[in-house]
């Protein structure tokens, strides 16, 4: 696999220092839904609680997996 390197622009940079603070931010909101989800009875009250939950769950997911991506994305093209 060919690494490729290169200086990040001032966009890139900003958007690099920022991640870590995003990706904690989703982690903990996931967190926080898996906890409401696993609370025992969450699945008896009805869809129109439940679905919600459930959306924001995969919403949070999708945008953690597409943060940690593009995280490792500007970190190798930083090189490290």
């Amino acid at each position: 696999m060919l690494m490729v390197t290169r200086k990040l622009g001032y966009r890139e940079q900003r958007e690099l220092a920022r991640l870590p603070d995003t990706i904690e931010a989703l982690e903990l909101r996931f967190a926080e839904l898996e906890g409401q989800i696993s609370a025992a009875g969450f699945y008896a009250r009805g869809h129109e609680v439940t679905g919600p939950v459930l959306a924001e769950l995969a919403a949070t997911q999708t945008r953690l997996d597409q943060a940690l991506e593009r995280w490792a994305e500007l970190e190798q093209l930083r090189g490290q």
